[in-house]
């Protein structure tokens, strides 16, 4: 949460008062985590000799601290020799926490370690290497989607993260980077629907193969605890040992990556490509607004070339934000044909087509496309004149028959199409969505749902008590060129 900008400061008197409780009911362990976060509170506050204090207290509670613990203290002891002005002390300790955590395939050690050293590196003006260490985070953080279980913590992690995403982004801007600046945020922009598409097709798994993710999974755990003890002495060692220890390191460590690529398989590889969809049209006019560290950044790409601007919109509506971001883009825009948008969370439920720009709105200069940052699906190829009628699936909604049939005619009427009609019982989940994988276009007239205020949980109501949810989306092998879905709440994009 402090990490996030939602509390400014951690508290000292429940962490004091932990401490007390710890050594009075708790294990070991415990007692080394209620250390640890008092030695953290105070460093929050800059109080050095504290911190130190109950670092060494947790230290010398135990040599052995589990994998965790022992990262954690290693996190406090570099944060206070930065604090202190050894810079030098700060990134050798990163360095470790960077390599054991590649060593022991965890990318949320390898992400703190990365973004932390970055913070350090930027600090005394080495902002090429800050960039690099940046640019290592992601990769560690891109890691997360498929190589992390999901029981170990990776929502949680993507969630916290975009703090140092925005310090990557202001950092490539400072150095005029722009062209970099909007790949991180189209980058940024595909992550959350990445995660989502991994947990659907998690979720799809069949029993067989859910038992062989299991047995995958336990055996990775397993390699992974005996090499984190190899590696809980290494901060001790001299250079040439912990040279000798990384070595060896690196070769358990592919080891445990290859556990996890055989579970990666069993996903039917959904990890997929790393290139985003930009790569299809690399001329598309590209509008993307994305908040920085201290202001608002707008960036333009049209024929190659990048233009950037900055500006300060700090109003209490996401509506006001995004009007007052288009009118800081407005010298930039000519009069394209189409526009994509990237746009920063905080600004994903505007309408931005409908938004006022030169006495006109968004959308009057063309297309307005939402760019998902996802590359295109391949697997399948549509059907060419392929129309999918999907009309009153729960079998109440007379006038959605009748809307439907009006559209068979019109396809027919147009010529080039052939329109396949499914309706009531025969609309299951399983026969929607196989032949809208196969489908040019789709076109939904039934009941459906705005999901959990933000729309990830939305979904399109079926026949049998069916449905079809934004993972069924994500997880399409073909997406049809295009979609009408004629329903309630179909166009809303939050939940108020």
């Amino acid at each position: 949460a402090h990490e996030a900008g939602v509390i400014d400061t951690y508290p000292i008197e429940p962490f004091e008062r932990a401490v007390q409780l710890a050594n009075e009911h708790a294990l070991l362990t415990q007692q080394v985590n209620a250390r640890l976060n008092l030695a953290t509170a105070f460093l929050d506050r800059g109080n050095i000799e504290r911190a130190n204090h109950w670092l060494a207290s947790a230290r010398a509670l135990t040599h052995q601290p589990s994998t965790e613990l022992s990262h954690w203290a290693t996190e406090i002891e570099a944060r206070i020799a930065s604090l202190e002005g050894d810079h030098e002390h700060a990134l050798s300790r990163y360095d470790y926490l960077s390599v054991t955590g590649q060593a022991l395939s965890l990318p949320a050690t390898t992400w703190r370690a990365e973004t932390r050293r970055a913070s350090v590196l930027a600090q005394t003006g080495r902002i090429d290497d800050a960039i690099l260490a940046h640019a290592r985070a992601e990769s560690a953080l891109d890691d997360t989607l498929i190589r992390v279980p999901l029981a170990d913590g990776r929502e949680t992690l993507v969630a916290a993260h975009r703090h140092a995403m925005r310090e990557h982004l202001t950092l490539l801007l400072q150095s005029d980077r722009r062209a970099d600046a909007l790949a991180l945020i189209a980058r940024e922009q595909r992550r959350s629907l990445k995660l989502i598409h991994v947990a659907a097709q998690f979720d799809a798994l069949a029993p067989a193969q859910r038992a062989a993710w299991d047995i995958l999974q336990s055996e990775y755990r397993a390699a992974r605890s005996t090499l984190a003890r190899s590696l809980s002495e290494g901060w001790m060692l001299a250079a040439d040992e912990f040279e000798q220890l990384e070595r060896s390191a690196q070769r358990e460590q592919a080891r445990l990556l290859g556990l996890l690529d055989r579970g990666a398989a069993l996903l039917n590889d959904s990890r997929g490509s790393e290139a985003d969809e930009s790569a299809d049209t690399p001329d598309a006019p590209t509008l993307a607004a994305w908040r920085g560290r201290d202001a608002w950044h707008v960036l333009f790409r049209e024929h190659g070339q990048v233009a950037h601007v900055t500006t300060h919109c700090d109003m209490e509506r996401a509506v006001d934000r995004a009007q007052c971001v288009l009118a800081a883009a407005s010298p930039m825009l000519g009069e394209p044909a189409a526009i994509d948008l990237l746009v920063d969370h905080d600004l994903a439920s505007v309408d931005w087509h409908a938004l006022r720009i030169k006495d006109r709105h968004l959308i009057d200069l063309g297309t307005v496309r939402y760019r998902s940052g996802l590359a295109p699906a391949r697997e399948v190829q549509p059907t060419p004149g392929l129309a999918v009628l999907v009309a009153d699936p729960t079998g109440n909604l007379r006038a959605a028959r009748k809307e439907a049939l009006g559209v068979q005619k019109a396809l027919k009427a147009r010529g080039g199409w052939t329109p396949q009609m499914l309706t009531g019982a025969g609309a299951g989940a399983q026969q929607v969505i196989a032949s809208v994988e196969q489908a040019a276009l789709f076109h939904y007239a039934g009941h459906a749902v705005f999901g959990d205020g933000v729309g990830w949980g939305s979904e399109l109501s079926l026949a049998q008590d069916t449905r079809m949810t934004v993972g069924d989306v994500l997880t399409l092998r073909n997406a049809p060129a295009v979609v009408v879905l004629s329903g309630c709440e179909t166009a809303l994009n939050q939940g108020d």
